[in-house]
């Protein structure tokens, strides 16, 4: 009999002798796999020796022969043998161990990776069959984050993560440094590239509904329509593809069908193999955001827990998980708690029914009851543009692409953005220097053609030549990348397709580009050297478009716009800890948002500015703001 089942308490508390560990590691020689066997006492991590078979099975002979080399060194048979639980090889190991009565044990090979990592990285320094080990970059990674890096690793004899039922080395094994490297060169915006290598893993194992959902994963960097198609594709052939699903449930979600988001992500949740902890934490997490964002706070903890059952240091499920036990705290002891209580005081109800049918009608007529903090939204209007991105068909944010170019001459960031990219379109490639920024010669010319300079000019403290000393150019580099008018290549920027049709088109479709781009994908706490991170205001920013229509209708102060809005609107000194020595929480959010949304504002034109009364502070809080023309012709809210 095998007894399953490893403890990290029982491996340590061996002696020297007393137990074995035989394990397997896959490797490849030339074009073909092989397999390289271990034998090592646990006990003392000395490895008795090393066996080599392109077989399945390995040769009885093979094995017996190493486990006598450990009889021969230790002069004793042991008390117990491991082996990894999902070996093939396991039928063997046992009878093996049975002639010499000794108890196999069998685990999970992340339960022995303690023993088993120093012994195959001893082995990858003396191996090409192996990756590089780790250099410098890695020497301060924690202990956990290693174990769980390797979770990520998929072991030759687990099933495959493509649920094709095939072991993982029989499966995509042999395509997958292609497929590694396809998803390196995507992420990095050679798109190109990458299908190259999936041409090249193609090759290797055929058109599998894993190459086809691979294929769909490069084209979602470049070619939606593309994407879409080679996903639809693979779940043709295998509706129960896990990955495939999972790019489903993203897109759902993403066009705000949360119920088929859910199906997709529960699909690929059963599908993928129960040793893939990597995808099922993913998984979970974003099933947990899909109960969440529809109110199933029960379902929405059982998922982020479940999350963290597969990856129990994951920062995003534990922060999910504290974000609702601080909601739920507070909603508890909130004054709508208490209203629902002074409620039902006096209420007598004939059944359940009756009773959660009264309840239902007060709480819609609550949330469509418009509210003077909102601006006189509704709590349901306010969910929809909190809620949803301009990207989402459900948003009612409407940005209009039909501005004329007059009106855009009032945005210093359309002027400089628009320079700046027929710049790069006229010396495509541009050279990057080797901190990956653009060479001097690309910023001298764009000092030289642009706006900014000229309005603020007593911005420069010193000669400008390197592009981090000329942050505005380096802010619009980001963003032009953040959008895909641009990308890095070979040690280039090149403008790509999309940034050269933008500059042909009519000039509101560049703005609106650049507009979307900056506030909602470009991350806006990148415009701070110093102070905290407040991610809150950029998911708010729909509100503070929407209360600048009504709020700056006439000359307002920006102290007193930012007060209505964070303070009485969002109140986000309640949910925000910012607070410093030098500055207090409010101070933070305060400047925080002068810095993230008022000053970008005004660089998009939306707001016309003029100096207020009395002394004006350092981010200038006294400055009067107005809404200009273009932010009423540009932005419109459909409820």
């Amino acid at each position: 009999m095998v007894k399953k089942g490893v403890t990290e308490e029982e491996l340590a508390g061996y002696e020297p002798g007393q137990a074995w560990l035989l394990f397997r590691v896959d490797i490849m020689i030339g074009e073909e796999h092989a397999d390289v066997g271990f034998l090592v006492d646990i006990g003392s991590s000395f490895l008795f020796g090393v066996f080599t078979t392109s077989e399945v099975i390995p040769d009885p002979g093979e094995v017996k022969n190493l486990m006598r080399e450990g009889f021969d060194t230790t002069g004793r048979w042991p008390r117990f043998l491991y082996c990894y639980s999902n070996d093939p090889a396991l039928k063997l190991f046992e009878r093996i161990a049975r002639e010499k009565k000794i108890q196999l044990c069998s685990g999970p090979a992340s339960a022995f990776f303690d023993i088993t990592d120093p012994i195959i990285d001893v082995f990858n320094k003396g191996s090409s069959a192996f990756r590089d080990t780790p250099g410098e970059d890695f020497e301060n990674i924690s202990a956990v984050e290693v174990r769980e890096a390797r979770l990520m690793i998929p072991d030759a004899y687990d099933p495959c993560s493509c649920a094709s039922g095939k072991k993982f080395k029989f499966c995509c094994k042999p395509a997958y440094k292609e497929i590694t490297e396809a998803m390196y060169l995507a992420e990095a915006g050679r798109v190109n590239e990458a299908v190259k290598q999936m041409d090249k893993a193609k090759e290797r194992i055929g058109l599998t509904p894993e190459i086809l959902c691979r294929y769909a994963i490069v084209y979602s960097f470049s070619d939606r329509e593309k994407c879409c198609k080679y996903r639809d594709r693979c779940l043709e052939m295998n509706p129960r593809h896990p990955r495939a699903n999972y790019i489903m449930g993203i897109d759902l979600k993403e066009k705000g069908d949360y119920e088929g988001a859910l199906e997709a992500y529960l699909r690929a949740a059963g599908n993928y193999p129960p040793g893939d902890k990597f995808h099922l934490n993913e998984v979970w997490n974003n099933i947990g955001t899909v109960y969440y964002e529809t109110g199933d706070f029960h379902n929405a903890r059982e998922a982020w827990e479940k999350a963290l059952e597969y990856m129990p240091h994951d920062r995003m499920a534990g922060e999910n998980l504290q974000m609702l036990t601080d909601y739920e705290e507070k909603a508890g002891r909130s004054s709508f708690s208490k209203e629902i209580e002074e409620l039902m005081k006096d209420k007598d109800f004939d059944s359940i029914e009756e009773m959660n049918q009264f309840l239902g009608e007060y709480t819609m007529r609550k949330n469509n009851t418009p509210r003077e903090e909102f601006g006189g939204l509704s709590p349901v209007d306010m969910a929809a543009l909190l809620g949803e991105t301009v990207y989402s068909e459900k948003s009612p944010v409407i940005l209009s692409g039909d501005i004329k170019e007059k009106l855009l001459e009032s945005s210093l960031f359309y002027r400089d953005g628009k320079k700046f990219l027929k710049l790069f379109n006229e010396r495509d490639p541009v050279k990057m220097t080797t901190a990956k920024n653009l060479n001097r010669k690309f910023v001298s010319k764009a000092i030289e053609i642009c706006d900014y300079k000229k309005e603020r000019e007593t911005w420069f403290y010193k000669k400008t030549i390197n592009e981090q000393d000329f942050w505005w150019l380096h802010i619009i580099r980001v963003v032009f990348e953040v959008g895909g008018l641009i990308k890095k290549r070979k040690g280039f920027f090149r403008i790509t397709v999309k940034g050269r049709e933008l500059l042909n088109k009519p000039p509101g479709e560049f703005y609106r580009v650049l507009f979307k781009t900056f506030f909602y994908k470009f991350n806006l706490d990148y415009l701070i050297h110093y102070g905290p991170e407040l991610p809150d205001i950029q998911n708010t920013v729909n509100f503070s478009l929407f209360m600048a229509r009504d709020h700056c209708r006439k000359w307002t102060v920006v102290k007193d716009f930012t007060e209505t809005v964070i303070f009485n609107g969002l109140r986000l000194d309640e949910k925000l800890d910012t607070g410093t020595e030098i500055f207090s929480n409010r101070e933070n959010l305060m400047r925080g948002y002068h810095e993230r949304f008022i000053m970008p504002a005004v660089n998009f034109g939306l707001f016309d500015v003029k100096k207020g009364s009395g002394r004006i502070d350092f981010f200038g809080m006294n400055f009067l703001i107005k809404t200009s023309p273009l932010l009423k012709k540009f932005i419109n809210f459909k409820f």
